[in-house]
């Protein structure tokens, strides 16, 4: 069925929050739908940012809604209580596609560019939400394409490319990678 004013809701990546509602990006659509388990019902927000074609949705520890944006090198937040979006530049590198991010335990950011100039620049990125300071790690390999960005429960990020797995310990600062 339709969305909002009955258009269509097409979702690229989903993820339930901690009361169980579902929240949707829209690559196509240019913006967030959330299934509300109360009410039964769809609510959308359009993104308010040109451009911005949320891609990977994920949340951080506080519910907070963080989306990748697929044509703007960065990442933006939707915070549910104020409604209110806000746009992250992580990298100046054009044109830079994100694709899905991850939130660690400190509610730090991470994501990683995926078809970065001349396939030779890839990194990750860590964006801290409260200074909007970003860091950047190089991953160090060619053709890399990194496509998701995810904390595991020691807070090393794990890195999905085309040709390895990688995990960056944060902590030292150390890749360990893993040829597919």
């Amino acid at each position: 069925e339709g969305g909002a004013n009955g258009r269509p809701i097409p979702i690229s990546s989903m993820v339930f929050d901690s009361k169980g509602n579902l929240w949707g990006s829209t690559l196509t659509g240019g913006g967030l739908a959330k299934w509300d388990r109360k009410t039964d019902k769809v609510v959308w927000w359009d993104v308010p940012v040109l451009r911005s074609r949320p891609y990977g949705i994920t949340l951080d520890h506080n519910d907070k809604v963080w989306f990748a944006e697929y044509h703007n090198s960065g990442v933006a937040s939707f915070d549910p209580k104020t409604q209110e979006f806000k746009q992250y530049r992580v990298t100046d590198q054009e044109p830079t596609n994100i694709r899905r991010p991850g939130a660690d335990s400190k509610n730090q950011i991470w994501t990683a560019t995926w078809g970065s100039k001349g396939m030779m620049n890839a990194a990750l990125y860590k964006l801290n939400p409260e200074t909007s300071a970003v860091k950047e790690y190089k991953l160090g390999i060619p053709y890399a394409n990194p496509y998701d960005s995810a904390p595991d429960d020691n807070d090393n990020i794990w890195v999905a490319t085309d040709n390895y797995v990688l995990m960056f310990d944060q902590k030292a600062e150390k890749w360990t990678r893993y040829p597919i």
